[in-house]
Parts: structure tokens; sequence; C-alpha cells
């Protein structure tokens, strides 16, 4: 038993160190190309950021594992816009996310996470159709937001190209965090399958609770971050990029290799409350009169609570 909590918390720290180094490659290679710190974090950091749950997803979904791969997703989006948010919120000043992009994004996260439940909702299960038109809206918004991020930089693809092959170092390190995650990625799935029947509880709940938290690592780290080196539209652009990139990226390429079928009780309470937490994520954006502190520490207190309800 002690090798295998061993091996989770091993695998949790190649994941995290892995994202750290892909984050920082991915923010230098946006500072090269001149993109605004918004869409850095929109797309890119929340691309780099979001690679965990995407790949633990992954193979969790290729080993049979699907109810792990869609705790991790479930869970990821409710540590997002629940504890993250929080943390933001009481740290930060917020008012960089209340502007015409933060609000759309808002919109498409919240109108996306409704889809999601409704899809569940009818059908119970996502399958390859699902899975290949949650692929198709991920690569939509990352087009979108990287089409503006062109057209404010004032940059071309062939100029993008340029600067890329003139900095081969940021390209290897960039990889190299690729590589790092997928190594930790294929263990954390390992050690969680193993933890569950050591633990004797669920896939789903430790797919939802520790395989989610820890996955989630790295976008807490980078918006700590952010927000400590006094680059808020980084971590706010990051949070609403990620949670998309979760539920479309992660969520459809876990639904093509392999059907992803949701329980009653994941109906019942855990997609309302990220219903919840999308729907206060589209207030905050679009009514900048709340008390934004309170609302991050409510946010917060809901999330612990959350966690004591899945436990007990």
């Amino acid at each position: 038993m002690p090798q295998i909590f061993f091996k989770f918390i091993l695998s949790l720290i190649v994941v995290v160190c892995g994202a750290r180094f892909f984050i920082k490659t991915s923010v230098s290679l946006a500072r090269l190309l001149r993109f605004p710190e918004m869409v850095i974090g929109a797309t890119i950091v929340s691309l780099a950021t979001t690679m965990p749950e995407s790949l633990v997803s992954l193979f969790a979904s290729a080993t049979n594992h699907s109810s792990l791969a869609f705790g991790n997703i479930v869970g990821s989006g409710l540590v997002n816009l629940g504890f993250l948010l929080g943390v933001i919120l009481l740290a930060g000043h917020g008012q960089e996310g209340r502007g015409g992009r933060g609000k759309r994004r808002s919109l498409i996260l919240f109108f996306l996470t409704l889809f999601v439940y409704l899809w569940f909702l009818v059908f119970g299960r996502i399958g390859l159709i699902g899975g290949m038109i949650l692929i198709a809206l991920a690569f939509t918004f990352l087009v979108y937001t990287l089409r503006y991020s062109l057209k404010e930089s004032s940059e071309t693809l062939r100029v993008v190209e340029t600067k890329l092959e003139a900095h081969p170092k940021v390209l290897f390190k960039f990889l190299l965090g690729v590589f790092l995650l997928i190594l930790g990625a294929r263990f954390l799935v390992e050690s969680g399958v193993a933890l569950t029947q050591i633990l004797g509880l669920p896939e789903l709940v430790v797919g939802i609770s520790l395989v989610a938290i820890g996955t989630s690592l790295p976008e807490l780290v980078t918006a700590l971050t952010a927000l400590a080196s006094g680059h808020e539209k980084i971590s706010l652009g990051n949070l609403t990029g990620a949670t998309v990139l979760t539920f479309t990226l992660a969520l459809g390429l876990a639904a093509v290799i392999s059907e992803v079928k949701v329980q009653a009780s994941v109906l019942r309470f855990d997609l309302p409350l990220l219903l919840f937490f999308s729907g206060l994520t589209l207030a905050f954006s679009h009514f900048p009169r709340l008390p934004q502190k309170a609302l991050g520490a409510f946010l917060i207190i809901m999330y612990l609570f959350y966690l004591v309800f899945v436990f007990l």
C-alpha cells in the first residue's frame, strides 16, 4: 500500500513539474510572438494546464476506466470554478476579467456546461459522435482566439514560423514538458486505479477528488504565480480557457476512445453544482457590483463542503 501512495504522489510531482515546464516555455513562446496576455492565458497557457486532465482522461479511457476519466473531468471543472476561481477573487482585483471578452468567455463556459449536462440528461452517455462534436468545439474555440491574437499582435503566420525557427531551444523545452506530462499522466492513471482497489472507493470518487485535484494543480500554480507577478489577466484567461478545454478537448478525447457513461448520482448532484458554479462565473462577469471577496469565499467554502460530501 505505501508503494501505491508513493507512486501516486510521484506521478503527481512529475505531472506538475512537466506542466510547470510546459507553462513557462509556453508563456515565453507567446511573449516571443507578442500575443496579448489575456490570449496567452485563454489559449496557450490554458491548453498547457489542461494537458494533465486531457492525458489522464485519455489514458484512463483507453484502459477501460471511463469512470475515472469522467470523474477527473467533472472534478477538474469543480476545482477550477469553485476553489480556483474563489482564490482568484480573494487574492486579485478581478476587474480585468469583466470586459467584453471576459463576458463572452463566461457565456461560452456557461452554455457549454449546460450543453454537456443536457446531453447526459437526455442520452446518459457520450460516444464517438458526441466526442467528435466536443473536439470540434475545442478547436473552434482555439482557432477563434488564435485569430484574435494574430490580429491584436499584427503578426502573420509566416512571421510566427520565422520566429520559431530562430529559437529552437524554446521548442525543445516545450516538447520536454509534453514528454514529462505524458509520462506522469500514464503512471497517475495506473496508481489511481490501484488506489480505488486498496481504499475500496469507486473509480468515479477517486477521479472526481484525488485525481482531479492533482491534475488541477498546474492551474492553481499558474493562477497564484500570475497573481503574485501582477498578471491577473493571465490567471482569469487561463481559468475560463482551461475549463472550456477540459469540457471539450479532454471529455471529447475520452469519449472518442471509449464511451463515457454518467451515473445517476452525478446527474443529481455533481453536474448541477458545476452548472451552478458556471452561473456564478457568468454573474461575476456581467454584474461588476457583486462583492468579489465574499463571492470568492463562498465558492471556496462550497467546494470544501462538496469534498466532505463526496467522501461521506
